[in-house]
């Protein structure tokens, strides 16, 4: 980058992230730069402060009114004592003395809303669940099943805190004259004791305050998401069409203009920009200011990932908040100031002012503030150069000079406008001669006839480029002897056949001593490519044929299942699964071969089992035998999916696991842990709960390396003296462990008779008496580490018998 670069680059000023009070927490734009704490204490004040001036002004009107009031009455009775009043003036003084509650009741205490049961007629209540509006039922239902939850393992005051929430809740759900303001101060004021009550209670442990604040946060938020986004009393829809509008009009503004550190050139740096894209627009999606942040967090640890990549070093503070800002342009995320302020009125006060998401959030915030005040100052450009940006007449890259083009401008794929590849000429294109008159006039006139000389100027560079390319290779004709065989003929192929009679004369086909062997079948493979091989009646599971060494020479499949014909299709699909189709199914294929007069056929494809259960919960378990230390996954699902609120597992007869989740895993599974599982759950279903339990199901789990079996060839245990004696140790390796070698250790009487060995077999060419004894042998495989013993074999060595003599 050059000087211009250096110049324009957006600098953070670290003041402007703190709170102004120096209190060393984060400021907020949306809190005029004070923390939640100071903004608090701040409008506290000012709110007190404004109560007592209306007290006062509305004790002075009260007390005018009131000396108003008795004065008129007195003077109306004195003239009522020497005149006879009409009734017209009757009338004016009855209107006259009714003015006085008027004003009582508009000052007094009794102007605030009356909420309860006797307000039905002023008051529109909510539905029975609270929330107001279509908020997802399920998931406030799920809110609050996971709410009680956590609360209950908070004993005697989990059942406090639920109760001060849910009546809270109910009691702003009804409050649906509440603006903004009002809202959020109450939601705070409500924060701010249950922290202050917390913190007397787990006192020392702010960890688990913590916690529960997340918890209460979310449980408050998904139920009051309706009322508190985007509240109709506020602005936030029409600043969010202000603020997109605003940035579709940068759409101009690239990472070369605001010199932010992301080459987009090197595909990692490209992908963590999408990924940064990505989450900042999911952050609308969630319900919970928590959810929120959290996705602000991740998109800003892409960008100083991407920043990292880029520099080769790590990212600072001066690049991170240039890089945030042109993600920010390049996303356009929905509803942006909508979901700020959603956080910054609702959050967890607490999360805002430190930590890693207050950090970040607070980066966004002076991003967006930075992309509503950008102007032509902030990106040292010139006033008309902005308006022609903005106005869309002009692209930036028309006008910049060499020193601000991007880095790919020089590359073949800048299309026209960009610097030819290999081109000598100097780069002179976008430099303006100070002698040449300037203004938007001037630039206007300009810019109409250049995008024509840029086609030009970049197709006669494109042009020498491939030409320069063309010199650089030596090309050279290939021979027939290093090329392909010329096409051969059939007279030629064929020559031995010349001498047959005319009706046997083959015409594409080789002669029958030259045919080739009968091709060998192949097994045909079946797998699974949708839904899972245990399931409910009523789901649906999808299976796929095909013939792996040979998977587009036109075959035609078939299904079977248990060796009857179901189906003559490549995928057999099972929609609405009965239990009457459970077994097990097996596919082949067969197709035509030229100059055959047979159909093909390839083998039948291994087994797959299909169970289909017509109950309400199932265990589903591995579909192929384990092998120790491998991952066992067991789940115990219910039909229909609904909210479980207890899953208990076994192992024959044996209550084993209890818990909450429908998954049991076995990180590294064992020989012990074969056998038969099934699984009981508790749901809710309908406001009822219910109970059932499923079928057992099997888990079979391998070893690596089985234990070996030593034997005495050829099947005998005893020995004649002289002969000789093989010893044969037995073992095999799981096959996804092929490769790894095995060693063999033979001994005698715990002996070992030699150096380890890659054979499996152990000969004594010559067996005498001394050799009787107890052999075992070792299998070890280093590379895995395991080692396996033996049985022991005992061997009896025998003198053989001699001729009697005559």
């Amino acid at each position: 980058m050059s000087s211009h670069a250096e110049h324009r680059r957006i600098r953070v000023d670290h003041s402007a992230l703190v709170c102004k009070k120096g209190c060393g927490y984060f400021g907020n734009p949306a809190w005029q730069g004070l923390c939640s704490k100071c903004w608090r204490e701040d409008n506290q004040h000012a709110r007190s402060k404004q109560v007592e001036e209306d007290r006062a002004l509305a004790e002075r009107l009260q007390r005018e009114e009131e000396a108003a009031y008795a004065s008129g009455q007195q003077r109306a009775l004195s003239e009522a004592s020497a005149t006879h009043l009409g009734k017209a003036e009757e009338k004016r003084m009855s209107q006259k003395s009714r003015s006085v509650p008027t004003v009582k009741k508009f000052f007094g205490s009794s102007s605030k809303p009356t909420l309860g049961r006797d307000a039905t007629a002023a008051q529109t209540k909510p539905d029975a669940s609270g929330s107001l509006g279509p908020q997802p039922v399920v998931e406030s239902d799920q809110a609050t099943k996971h709410f009680i939850d956590f609360l209950k393992t908070l004993q005697k005051p989990g059942r406090d805190i639920f109760r001060q929430c849910h009546s809270f809740r109910h009691s702003v759900a009804y409050k649906k004259d509440l603006g903004a303001e009002e809202l959020t101060e109450s939601i705070q004021d409500f924060y701010q004791s249950l922290s202050d009550h917390l913190n007397t209670l787990y006192k020392g442990t702010p960890e688990r305050v913590e916690v529960v604040m997340d918890e209460v946060e979310k449980y408050l938020t998904l139920h009051l998401y309706e009322q508190t986004f985007c509240p109709e009393s506020s602005d936030d829809e029409v600043k969010d069409l202000a603020i997109q509008k605003r940035i579709r009009d940068l759409h101009w503004v690239t990472v070369q203009i605001l010199c932010a550190p992301l080459n987009e050139e090197i595909p990692a740096v490209s992908d963590t920009v999408v990924k940064a894209i990505t989450d900042i627009i999911e952050m609308d999606s969630r319900r919970v200011p928590r959810d929120k942040l959290r996705y602000i967090t991740r998109c800003s640890k892409h960008i100083i990932h991407g920043v990292r990549r880029t520099k080769r070093e790590a990212a600072s503070a001066d690049d991170f908040l240039p890089a945030l800002i042109y993600v920010v342009l390049k996303a356009n995320p929905p509803r942006l100031h909508s979901n700020i302020q959603y956080i910054t009125r609702f959050s967890n006060p607490g999360r805002l002012m430190s930590g890693e998401d207050g950090y970040y959030f607070t980066n966004l915030c002076c991003a967006v503030a930075f992309i509503e005040k950008l102007d032509a100052e902030s990106l040292n450009l010139s006033p008309e150069d902005f308006e022609l940006y903005m106005s869309g007449q002009v692209s930036p890259d028309r006008l910049l000079g060499p020193g601000r083009s991007s880095p790919s401008s020089s590359s073949l794929r800048g299309g026209p406008g960009a610097e030819p590849a290999g081109a000598g000429a100097p780069q002179t294109r976008g430099r303006r001669d100070p002698d040449l008159p300037t203004g938007p006039g001037v630039q206007q006139e300009q810019s109409l006839h250049r995008p024509e000389r840029d086609l030009i100027e970049w197709s006669d560079g494109m042009e020498r480029s491939v030409q320069d390319v063309l010199e650089g290779l030596q090309l050279e004709p290939r021979s027939p002897e290093t090329g392909s065989q010329p096409p051969s003929t059939i007279d030629s192929e064929n020559a031995d056949c010349e001498g047959l009679p005319p009706p046997l004369q083959p015409q594409t086909s080789t002669c029958p001593d030259r045919a080739e062997a009968d091709p060998v079948p192949v097994q045909a493979q079946a797998r699974v490519t949708a839904g899972e091989r245990h399931l409910f009646s009523g789901e649906d599971i999808q299976l796929a044929c095909s013939v792996p060494e040979d998977p587009l020479s036109g075959w035609r499949y078939q299904w079977f299942l248990n060796g009857v014909l179901v189906s003559s299709s490549e995928v057999y699909d099972l929609k609405d699964a009965q239990v009457l189709q459970t077994g097990g199914y097996t596919c082949l294929g067969e197709k035509d071969i030229d100059g055959w007069p047979y159909v093909m056929k390839s083998l039948p494809s291994d087994v797959l089992n299909v169970h289909v259960d017509g109950g309400w919960v199932l265990l589903q378990t591995p579909t192929e035998p384990l092998v120790i230390e491998e991952v066992l996954n067991l789940t115990c699902r219910v039909r229909d999916d609904p909210l479980l609120m207890e899953v208990t597992f076994y192992k024959g007869d044996v209550k084993n696991w209890k818990q909450k989740d429908k998954d049991l895993v076995f990180p590294r599974v064992s020989l012990e842990d074969q056998g038969s599982y099934w699984c009981k759950a508790t749901w809710v279903q309908g406001y009822v709960y219910h109970s059932g339990q499923s079928l057992p199901a099997s888990v079979t789990v391998l070893d690596k390396l089985t234990s070996p079996v030593l034997e005495l060839e050829p099947g005998r245990t005893v020995v004649a003296e002289g002969s000789s004696m093989v010893l044969k140790c037995s073992t095999q390796l799981h096959a996804r462990e092929q490769g790894h070698g095995i060693e063999y250790y033979y001994m005698k009487n715990g002996t070992r008779l030699g150096p380890a060995s890659s054979r499996d077999t152990h000969t004594i060419q010559s067996a005498m008496k001394d050799d009787t004894g107890v052999y075992t042998c070792k299998v070890r495989v280093r590379a895995l580490n395991l080692e396996r013993w033996s049985n022991e074999l005992k061997v009896e060595v025998k003198p053989r018998d001699r001729p009697k003599r005559r």
